[in-house]
């Protein structure tokens, strides 16, 4: 078996400069994000659950966060980053909310036991914008759905998963770090996800969701 060797990450998220900077020009660089957020929150408003919770992993400086809780203040909302400056920024980003609390844990989900911070809690919602990459390569993907699988989210829960696109699919040309969307189906389709689907796609990139369904 080949060794898998991790694609070097451009940019330090976890240096406060750095973080900030990138929160400064990430929604200038691609104004769609927006769109996607709208998405995720249309989503999961359409399938009201009673007291239902919500994960974000690689939450960042909590755009989706404030978009998502701009509109229902009292969500049982979760962030989850391996950066604490990007935790800060989201902080000072949701403290113009009224009524609303979070929990912030920091934990890297490079890790195979990252999801033991969460302390045993699951999940009826759980969002990964523009971080599944972050695995810095795509062999890692599955081994990671897995462990959303069978430690984060509850049966019948949904799993939302936005990143960029490999070519022929999308822009990107490094092939080791991002994957197509026949990858991102089979990687998920391999961890026991089901009803996969594209819910939205805009100049390359998507989002893939899926259900664990208790009728596996």
């Amino acid at each position: 078996m080949n060794k898998i060797i991790d694609i070097p990450s451009p940019i330090n998220l976890k240096d406060p400069l750095e973080a900030t900077q990138w929160a400064k020009e990430a929604n200038i660089k691609r104004p769609y994000r927006l769109e996607f957020f709208k998405h995720y929150i249309s989503q999961i408003l359409s399938h009201p659950k009673p007291d239902f919770r919500i994960l974000e992993l690689g939450s960042g400086p909590g755009f989706f966060a404030y978009e998502l809780l701009s509109r229902q203040p009292n969500i049982n909302y979760t962030a989850v980053d391996f950066s604490a400056a990007m935790h800060n920024l989201a902080k000072q980003r949701l403290a113009t909310i009224p009524h609303t609390f979070v929990d912030f844990f920091l934990a890297d989900f490079k890790q195979h036991d990252w999801y033991t911070v969460l302390n045993g809690q699951r999940f009826d919602y759980i969002v990964i914008h523009q971080a599944l990459h972050e695995l810095r390569h795509k062999a890692y993907a599955y081994e990671f759905h897995k462990s959303i699988a069978q430690q984060v989210v509850q049966l019948d829960g949904y799993y939302f998963i936005t990143d960029h696109l490999a070519q022929p699919d999308g822009n990107m040309k490094n092939l080791e770090l991002y994957m197509t969307k026949d990858e991102h189906m089979q990687s998920l389709s391999n961890a026991n996800f089901r009803n996969i689907q594209i819910g939205l796609e805009i100049e390359g990139l998507c989002t893939l969701q899926a259900t664990l369904s208790s009728h596996n």
